[in-house]
């Protein structure tokens, strides 16, 4: 299991926190590409990170995206959970 410094945690909360506010104002575009700077620069989006784009895509009928997201996931060992 990888050991997470502080910085990393803090870093992985920016980051999903800019996601959030993106969904939030119906910007997925935005949320993908501050998703994709995420696993550039943490070698990986986390689980709430890719659950919340993989959420808003399905809400706006964007499946096939989804699922293409949902396999970044298992490729990078990150399983979603539902919420």
């Amino acid at each position: 299991m990888q050991c997470l410094t502080a910085l990393h945690i803090a870093l992985a909360l920016r980051y999903l926190h800019m996601v959030e506010m993106y969904i939030r104002s119906r910007d997925i575009g935005s949320a993908l590409a501050v998703k994709d700077e995420m696993a550039e620069a943490l070698g990986s989006a986390d689980a709430e990170v890719l659950g919340a784009c993989v959420r808003k895509l399905a809400d706006l009928d964007r499946l096939q995206e989804a699922l293409l997201l949902l396999d970044e996931a298992q490729a990078f060992g990150v399983s979603i959970r539902e919420r």
